[in-house]
């Protein structure tokens, strides 16, 4: 059985609104509490300032980076 996966619509918003190119956020919480790991797919390489900036907004345990080419979990 795969995963289920769960896209972040609301914590998206925010790293847009914030001028950061993501495509989403995704996890596998299934919970409101505080999700154990968070992917966060940019549409380009990011720099060490957007990086910043995310890891500062999205609330996770674990915030995992996924650069443009990397494999996505969510889509297998």
């Amino acid at each position: 059985m795969r995963p289920l996966w769960r896209e972040l619509p609301l914590t998206r918003g925010t790293l847009h609104d914030r001028g950061l190119r993501v495509h989403g956020v995704w996890t596998m919480h299934i919970g409101l509490d505080t999700p154990p790991r968070v992917y966060v797919d940019w549409q380009e390489a990011p720099n060490k300032h957007e990086i910043d900036v995310a890891e500062h907004l999205v609330v996770a345990r674990k915030i995992v980076h996924i650069e443009p080419g990397s494999r996505k979990p969510w889509m297998e």
